[in-house]
């Protein structure tokens, strides 16, 4: 995440030991993240990382914990871009990983059937 900073320009590492208090509390911290839980049975996952985010550096970790459950996989990457790059819609981008997100989210964990890692549509 520290080598990463310099390149997100939405969020510093230091917000996350800021926020967890504000998102879940005690028996609600399975919510921080899927790998403080077990999660087999869970549907595929899909994720969607920008390559200057602070969050992908937790990909690697992310997708042994999913081998280790045996949990599907399918991770899309925006090549220099920061977090939440999707959202933002003067992103040139933006408009094309926003398909991918509708089709995920259509899928219902369906569209993750193997560990995959695809580059988002414009991005290469």
């Amino acid at each position: 995440m520290e080598r990463l900073k310099k390149y997100d320009v939405m969020i510093p590492p230091a917000f996350f030991d800021r926020i967890d208090p504000v998102l879940a509390q005690g028996d609600e911290a399975y919510l921080l993240s899927p790998m403080l839980r077990d999660i087999s049975g869970f549907p595929g996952i899909d994720v969607f990382y920008g390559t200057h985010e602070v969050m992908y550096a937790y990909l690697d970790d992310l997708r042994t914990h999913c081998e280790k459950y045996n949990v599907p996989l399918n991770v899309h990457i925006g090549r220099g871009m920061m977090h939440c790059w999707g959202a933002m819609e003067f992103v040139p981008e933006a408009k094309a990983v926003r398909k991918e997100y509708f089709k995920a989210l259509n899928n219902g964990g369906k569209a993750a059937q193997t560990q995959n890692e695809t580059y988002a549509a414009g991005l290469l």
